[in-house]
């Protein structure tokens, strides 16, 4: 069993600084060695950000693929060399080996037509919009599903997905006085970023999570910082909640909401929080070391509901690298 790390006292400083800065609402508190579960199987899963259509699954013939529905109709006629997960909403990733032994890839729908060119080295369909980013030779740009067309030709070296009709793009460059761009689904650019600012995620609640040097916090569409860094780690907000890991050592993970505030706190043996989805949030705790791997724990993985924080709940176990 991992060692216990995390005190009261952790709890009482990260309360005592945050005080100093802003009013609080009354958090609750996770006593994560209080928290008691049934391991199954089948327990339900939170830490899916992406949700996959259900309702189709992967054929396999002589090393070529194609999607089919769960009564075993066939997703158009043509088979891939490569399928890429599933489906995201209306589209799935697919890839075909093309002139000179290039493998291409792009998107198909549910009739099996293709809706992005084969011809990217990868591209990153998302459920939040119906703009998506494409990759070739290491440069990233955006297509328009919408307008079946080419939005941002790939020149960008760092992106972000768009989500709420928003997006992070920053080109290769010496020049440190150069900034990154906020855009819209236009492509045009809306907000500059200073290069100092590492954004590292998507707007969602209107914020995006972004790091300054060692610490994390939040901007907002104008690319100014909305929650200050002051964090160790930040995640995406969702339904108006964000994981962050508050204090680094010991560990103090916490849900804050949109203007910053605590909304729940964690304590007690060593344990990780993943990002909020939806209104939940998945705990991993209970570690023992791995015997086969010296890296790697074995965890006990709980899903946790923000509103009602129950301590009893079906869980699974997972295999951690720490």
């Amino acid at each position: 069993m991992l060692k216990r790390g995390l005190s009261c006292c952790a709890l009482v400083v990260l309360l005592a600084i945050s005080l100093c800065s802003r009013v609080w609402a009354a958090p609750s508190v996770v006593d994560v060695s209080t928290l008691q579960c049934e391991i199954k199987d089948s327990a339900p899963r939170c830490d899916d950000k992406i949700q996959f259509d259900m309702g189709y699954e992967q054929e396999l013939r002589e090393g070529r693929c194609r999607y089919r529905s769960l009564e075993g109709l066939p997703v158009g006629d043509r088979w891939f060399d490569r399928c890429v997960d599933g489906f995201i909403g209306a589209y799935a990733q697919v890839c075909l080996v093309g002139q000179m032994g290039r493998l291409g890839c792009g998107a198909i729908n549910h009739s099996g037509e293709i809706v992005i060119p084969l011809v990217y080295d990868r591209i990153e369909i998302t459920p939040h919009s119906a703009i998506v980013a494409v990759n070739y030779n290491g440069k990233w740009g955006f297509f328009n599903l919408d307008e079946d067309r080419l939005l941002l030709a790939p020149q960008f070296s760092r992106i972000t997905s768009f989500s709420e009709g928003l997006a992070y793009v920053e080109t290769e460059t010496e020049d440190i006085t150069e900034p990154g761009w906020i855009i819209n689904e236009q492509g045009l650019r809306v907000a500059s970023v200073p290069r100092k600012i590492q954004v590292a995620g998507r707007f969602s609640d209107g914020l995006a999570p972004a790091r300054s040097d060692t610490l994390w916090g939040y901007i907002n569409s104008k690319g100014e910082w909305a929650i200050s860094p002051q964090f160790y780690y930040a995640g995406e907000f969702s339904s108006g909640y964000a994981t962050v890991l508050a204090i680094d050592k010991p560990q103090q993970w916490a849900i804050i909401d949109v203007s910053g505030a605590g909304a729940l706190f964690f304590e007690g043996d060593q344990h990780r929080v993943g990002e909020v989805v939806g209104s939940a949030v998945a705990v991993t705790f209970d570690c023992e070391s791995e015997p086969a791997v010296a890296t790697s724990v074995r965890c006990k993985r709980m899903c946790l509901e923000l509103s009602n924080p129950e301590p009893k709940a079906a869980c699974t176990k997972v295999l951690e690298t720490r």
